[in-house]
């Protein structure tokens, strides 16, 4: 039962880790995205 519930508490903690892994990649391209219209 523990076991679970400790399977259950770290399976929360990798999806938020992926959530904010993924949103902080979209902000990069985002900045990126900006970079190459300011030099153009």
């Amino acid at each position: 039962m523990a076991e679970g519930a400790t399977y259950v508490a770290g399976a929360g903690e990798r999806i938020a880790n992926g959530q904010k892994r993924s949103r902080l990649r979209q902000s990069s391209r985002v900045v990126r995205n900006v970079l190459v219209v300011v030099r153009t």
